[in-house]
């Protein structure tokens, strides 16, 4: 229960580190800025600037430090650690990262002038780190599928493979999970199982893809049944299906549920 109040409050104190990205980083170079809001899953910072380029450093601040945490709790050892690790990784970091995704803090600081290479290049170093952290904690045995396609590309990267096309997977997944959260984000409550379905499946295989697909689908699903505005369960709270107390509990149950999980089937 301690492990899952820890994990229940750090989607919280995630979201807050990463607007605090943004508000350390405006002030460092010269913007005037203030933390408008933090909620779980989202948040935002008010940032005035005159350049340019302060308004680049301080939109890739929110995720570069959604990154760096989550590298250091992967490193603290634990597996309390590694699944805030993962939540700062999948989360915080690699949805908000996406360039060409309107909206987010790369694509808004490839608007203002940095060269799209150059996010990409960001982005694809932070996933090659975080491909290097997943690949390690496994034995060689435990990644049957990244080992074929060493075998086939072996040729062509003679060194590191399986964090190049981990990375990749990594990015198409979560760009499919984020776009399936969208989608169900505006279905019945029900639909938000289907996530949660998905991820306990993956969770029973022993292969390493699997194993991270069920590890995303089951973080995206924790935001279906966050009573926050546009999720599933507060639509039944706005709609008096469900008061507001009995969905925080439910949200937190539920969390209890996820780290369970993980624990259990995944960072033993």
């Amino acid at each position: 229960m301690f492990d899952a109040a820890i994990v229940f409050l750090w989607f919280l104190a995630s979201t807050f580190l990463h607007e605090m990205g943004h508000f350390i980083v405006a002030k460092l170079v010269g913007c005037s800025a203030a933390l408008a809001y933090v909620l779980f899953y989202t948040g935002a910072t008010q940032v005035e600037c005159t350049y340019s380029f302060q308004l680049i450093l301080t939109a890739l601040a929110g995720p570069l430090t959604a990154f760096l945490v989550g590298f250091y709790l992967w490193n603290a050892g634990s597996r309390l650690t590694k699944i805030m690790a993962m939540i700062s990784w999948f989360i915080g970091f690699l949805p908000n990262a996406l360039f060409f995704v309107p909206s987010t803090d790369f694509y808004v600081a490839v608007l203002n002038g940095l060269n799209p290479v150059v996010a990409f290049a960001i982005f694809y170093i932070c996933m090659l780190f975080i491909s290097r952290c997943l690949v390690d904690y496994w034995s060689p045995s435990e990644v049957p599928l990244l080992r074929r396609f060493y075998e086939i590309l072996s040729k062509i990267f003679d060194r590191y493979p399986d964090e190049f096309l981990l990375s990749l997977y990594l990015t198409g997944i979560a760009i499919s999970f984020a776009s399936l959260v969208t989608i169900l984000s505006q279905l019945p409550f029900f639909a938000a199982f289907i996530l949660f379905g998905l991820g306990c499946y993956l969770f029973t295989k022993r292969a390493l893809i699997d194993k991270i697909v069920g590890s995303i689908a089951l973080l995206y699903s924790t935001a279906l049944f966050c009573p926050v505005e546009t999720s599933p369960i507060h639509t039944l709270v706005t709609q008096g299906l469900l008061n507001i107390t009995s969905a925080w509990i439910i949200y937190a149950v539920y969390i209890a549920l996820v780290v369970y999980i993980f624990k259990k089937y995944w960072l033993f």
